[in-house]
């Protein structure tokens, strides 16, 4: 599911840059996305989370099967690394 964490407005007030996270049941990604121009039509004042989900998945490069595929490989990789331990070098 994504969610938008931060929205980033210039002078205009037109919206230019969306803080993101897309999270399942393993864990979630994110990051911050520059939105091409015009992302939407729509006023400031009346943009709703929706409207910039909705933006930033016409956007993003990855699709939400490649996103849950990142996070579950996320995943399997800490819980690897909370099987190794540090050995003494060898004489």
């Amino acid at each position: 599911m994504f969610d938008i964490t931060s929205v980033t407005a210039d002078a205009a007030n037109t919206i230019v840059r969306v803080g993101w996270t897309y999270t399942i049941a393993e864990g979630s990604l994110g990051g911050t996305h520059n939105l091409s121009m015009p992302a939407g039509n729509k006023p400031l004042s009346s943009v709703s989370k929706a409207d910039l989900i909705d933006w930033l998945k016409d956007q993003i490069r990855n699709t939400e099967e490649e996103l849950q595929e990142g996070i579950k490989e996320q995943a399997e990789a800490k819980t690897m690394a909370s099987t190794e331990r540090q050995v003494p070098v060898p004489k």
